[in-house]
């Protein structure tokens, strides 16, 4: 062995390790493409396209060496075939048992109990509980197509059709989450003596396979329906209403193309084929072979037509494995830089005494930038943050008292208590210094509550007040109830709802639905991401302004001067103007 290692060491002069620097530069180079989205929307195609070839380097030193001791020891061609002829009985061999074991699962469990009669009656009432099931997935599928929700865009999407989405396809998860218990408990039918007890033995796998083939016709025809709309895709693998889960239709969808999946569906219908010409079932069992076959046939067929769909699969994949990768090491930085500034002067320009002064109303959308903050790198436009003001308890009950009584039947602190206990818990709070939670925000931590003396001790200040109705506005205060404490959103990306970032949660906050008007926004889409940063938002105050599309107040800016400790309240010409400024703050000089 430590002959061989020393040989292999030689071996690998610099000349060979050339080969794996530049390989392990390619796969830096792929996942950097992946995560960061260049290239879009080919980003997956190219990034898969330099991992793969990122191999070539690790394997071709071993094949040098390799072809170089079978040259040195002068090993005859023929001598080489053997070792071929040898290779590909081993991997045939190795195919035949996968095979045989997927169509036949080695275990402990048994279903064949020594009473025959009480096997019968298992399989009778479980026959039963199939052909309900089936009949309520049915019915459960529908529902989730009619709704028409499997084609919505994110410039259509609201909080509440998001919310139905989730809901109608966790229905359907339901019943398939069913049929893998029946799939899983029938696929050891083969320990049903198919010679003594032959109508038992196919009534067993008849409630498996069709249990199992149900299952992905179902997931053929949802992925049909949702064709390339990857703003669904991602609603559907995140975590589902009820069940906990998530991931779920990207694992359904995957493994349509697994090599087992193919062989079990294929062989059993072949069984289902001897089984109708040799045996006489009763109805029930009857009536699902047809149907069974009829699947097959049919999912047979769109399966091979669905080649994009498989491809899509495999590339979605890659890309999540790599961002879960990512995300962790993104999360780190993101926290490291958010909290890290180059400032001459460490106090911000605006001081809490000028804050404590603001008159706001519960609400109210809060702008600010910080300047020489890090965190000004992963943002466009000058202003970077933004939050929505709440008040303190007293002030939401007091401002929302006829629309609370409306709303809820009972004021606003009494409902988050009753309905959002940890909220409620943390709004009676106080900070270390003494101050009342009174905003909402996307940070680093997630979306967390802070004082205003927190929030907007800032170097420049804007604030603007929705033109609602204050019904409408504690409807959409109520969404940040809803969403309190959810991770940080380090991908930056609006089609997700698990996570958010701090313009996310005032554009969704905001959104209009059918039972309130709201604020509508333009998103804009950045290398694969659908993003609305701050400045967008003050950038459409200016644009709408005087329009027929303006849907805010200006209520107040705070301007500051670089070359002094001096702030300056400026009015409405110059916010609107804001954002245009130069993103970095050496460029206002």
């Amino acid at each position: 062995m430590i002959k061989y290692l020393e040989q292999l060491k030689k071996h690998f002069t610099k000349r060979r390790v050339i080969p794996f620097i530049i390989s392990f530069i390619l796969t830096i180079i792929a996942f950097i493409v992946v995560i960061i989205k260049s290239f879009f929307p080919y980003h997956i195609y190219l990034g898969l396209s330099i991992y793969l070839l990122s191999w070539v380097g690790y394997i071709f030193p071993f094949i040098s060496y390799l072809r170089k001791s079978v040259h040195g020891k002068n090993i005859k061609i023929k001598h080489f075939k053997k070792y071929i002829i040898s290779i590909t009985s081993i991997l045939t061999f190795l195919i035949l048992f996968y095979f045989i074991i997927t169509l036949f699962p080695i275990t402990n469990v048994k279903i064949v109990k020594d009473d025959i009669p009480l096997l019968e009656n298992k399989l009778e009432k479980d026959t039963i509980y199939l052909t309900e099931t089936l009949t309520s997935l049915d019915s459960s599928y529908n529902e989730l197509i009619d709704s028409g929700l499997l084609n919505i865009e994110i410039t259509d999407a609201t909080p509440e059709k998001i919310n139905e989405l989730k809901a109608l396809f966790a229905k359907v998860v339901d019943h398939i989450i069913i049929l893998d218990q029946l799939t899983e408990e029938y696929k050891y039918f083969y320990q049903i003596n198919y010679l003594k007890y032959p109508e038992l033995n196919i009534k067993a796998f008849v409630i498996g396979y069709t249990s199992y083939i149900y299952k992905y016709k179902t997931t053929l025809d949802i992925a049909k329906k949702i064709g390339n709309n990857n703003f669904v895709e991602i609603q559907l693998n995140e975590v589902l209403p009820g069940l906990g889960i998530s991931k779920t239709y990207m694992i359904l969808k995957n493994k349509l193309y697994y090599p087992s999946t193919s062989i079990k569906i294929n062989t059993g219908s072949q069984y289902l084929e001897y089984a109708k010409r040799r045996h006489k079932v009763d109805n029930q069992i009857s009536e699902l072979i047809e149907r069974d076959l009829d699947i097959y046939y049919s999912f047979l067929w769109e399966i091979r037509s669905t080649s994009k769909i498989k491809l899509d699969g495999i590339f979605d994949t890659f890309e999540i494995n790599t961002m879960e990768q990512w995300l962790p090491v993104q999360k780190r930085i993101s926290s490291v830089i958010g909290d890290t500034e180059f400032k001459p002067n460490q106090n911000s320009m605006i001081s809490i005494e000028e804050i404590q002064k603001l008159k706001l109303e519960p609400g109210d959308i809060i702008f600010q930038r910080r300047n020489w903050h890090m965190s000004n790198i992963g943002m466009p436009g000058f202003w970077t943050h933004a939050a929505i003001y709440l008040g303190t308890l007293d002030v939401l009950d007091e401002y929302f008292k006829q629309e609370a009584e409306e709303l809820f039947g009972i004021d606003v602190s009494e409902y988050l208590k009753i309905n959002y206990p940890k909220f409620y818990e943390d709004k009676l709070r106080v900070s270390e210094k003494g101050y009342n939670y009174t905003t909402i925000e996307g940070k680093a931590e997630g979306i967390i509550m802070l004082p205003l003396e927190v929030s907007a001790n800032s170097d420049y200040l804007a604030v603007i007040r929705p033109k609602l109705s204050k019904k409408d506005k504690l409807k959409a205060l109520t969404y940040t109830f809803d969403n309190y404490l959810k991770p940080y959103d380090y991908n930056f990306d609006f089609s997700t709802e698990d996570t958010l970032v701090c313009s996310e949660l005032v554009y969704k906050a905001y959104i209009p639905s059918t039972d309130k008007e709201g604020l509508s926004y333009d998103l804009e889409k950045l290398a694969g991401r659908w993003i609305l940063a701050p400045n967008d938002m003050v950038r459409a105050f200016d644009m709408n302004f005087g329009t027929s599309k303006e849907q805010n107040e200006f209520i107040l800016f705070i301007d500051s001067y670089l070359d002094s400790d001096i702030i300056e309240y400026k009015g409405l010409e110059e916010f609107r103007e804001s954002w245009k400024r130069p993103k970095y703050e050496l460029m206002l000089e």
